[in-house]
């Protein structure tokens, strides 16, 4: 339980303030070779399509299937569990990967995320594997993002497909929260005891669903429960993942008289779907602003 709440923590450790939305330049067929900056600030030359990937965190696996690059991935990391065929593929560990294991599979590029991964980053590289390294730290940038990756692979039509998806997605809670009298106030925990306030992304989300957050202190931390009763939130957004988070939230007993308990405004999320960089971040984002504003429907 502990390794997976600081997992959930470190996960959305890549936030910053969100930019306006914007439409997503399209992908154009990559001609080789390319050359990339990546976050590192690292010039990568591509001289044909890479082969042989490897994954180092969830989030980009999630890309590379979604923009039809699952073919080429040889190994990731055992905590990519999105989609189902990521599951059955050979792992090469977690946070501290092994870097043995992933020379010996010859991968043309592993991609993984700059504050995530950087000690793995830094010994592959030492190690002369090819490495691509990204931080995405808002949703405009899961787009740039995902759209780069698509470019070093040529999967140029998939890639269009998923851009266009999620920024259809984004329009429709642009919406959906249009002319919205007042923002509900929202109380976040992801992890017992835990939540966050300004300066991460889950915060920049919020304030995207229409919602302010109560929670005022910066960073992840864990909460003082009498500072949250006082803010007296609308909607309490919990995390699906941990089974008896939602009773724990429910009987404390301070909290009871509550706004969002006595109204039964709880709404459970699966964190994959917001804390992590990638595809389904917009459709996580479009399940929050409904269930926050069932009315606007």
């Amino acid at each position: 339980m502990l390794r997976r709440s600081f997992l959930i923590v470190l996960l959305f450790v890549v936030g910053c303030a969100q930019t306006p939305i914007k439409q997503a330049s399209p992908v154009s067929k990559t001609q080789y070779p390319l050359r990339v900056i990546d976050a590192s600030n690292q010039t990568i030359e591509f001289t044909k399509r890479p082969a042989r990937i490897i994954s180092l965190i969830p989030s980009v696996t999630e890309v590379l299937f979604a923009i039809g690059a699952g073919d080429l991935v040889v190994a990731v990391d055992d905590w990519s569990d999105e989609p189902a065929a990521a599951r059955a593929l050979p792992k090469i560990g977690a946070m501290d990967v092994n870097i043995e294991r992933i020379i010996a599979l010859k991968p043309d590029v592993v991609f993984g995320i700059w504050t995530m991964n950087r000690s793995s980053i830094e010994a592959l590289r030492a190690a002369g594997v090819t490495v691509h390294a990204s931080e995405p730290r808002s949703i405009n940038d899961t787009i740039a993002h995902i759209r780069t990756l698509g470019s070093i692979l040529d999967v140029t039509t998939q890639t269009n497909t998923v851009i266009a998806r999620m920024e259809e997605e984004r329009t429709t809670v642009k919406n959906i929260l249009n002319n919205v009298p007042e923002k509900l106030r929202v109380y976040v925990e992801f992890s017992e005891g835990w939540t966050v306030g300004p300066g991460e992304f889950m915060d920049t989300l919020i304030a995207e669903a229409g919602a302010i957050n109560v929670a005022t202190q910066p960073g992840w931390h864990q909460m003082n429960e009498e500072t949250i009763l006082k803010a007296n939130p609308d909607a309490i957004v919990y995390s699906t993942g941990f089974t008896a988070l939602r009773d724990a939230i429910v009987h404390r007993k301070s909290w009871k008289n509550m706004t969002a308990i006595k109204n039964n405004r709880l709404i459970g999320i699966d964190d994959n779907i917001l804390s992590r960089p990638g595809p389904r971040m917009t459709t996580g984002l479009l399940q929050l602003t409904r269930a926050l504003y069932p009315d606007r429907l």
